[in-house]
């Protein structure tokens, strides 16, 4: 309906991660018809994401699950 798209990745450990996989996974989205405005990686905000769950929980609205 005429609104942005964006992909994102979600390469929780990016330095395990391999280009060829992502430039694939965008070849094949592209072959799909879809297309988008933008390209974002999650690894390219963890310190946002982790500043933010610090946050969350110093205000006792999330914890931390160490259950194995």
């Amino acid at each position: 309906y005429g609104g942005i798209c964006n992909l994102r990745f979600d390469d929780t450990n990016p330095e395990k991660e391999d280009v060829e996989y992502v430039d694939s996974i965008m070849e094949d989205i592209k072959w799909l018809g879809f297309h988008w405005e933008n390209v974002y990686y999650a690894s390219d905000y963890f310190q946002q994401l982790w500043d933010f769950a610090v946050k969350l929980i110093n205000e006792g609205k999330a914890y931390i699950d160490e259950q194995s």
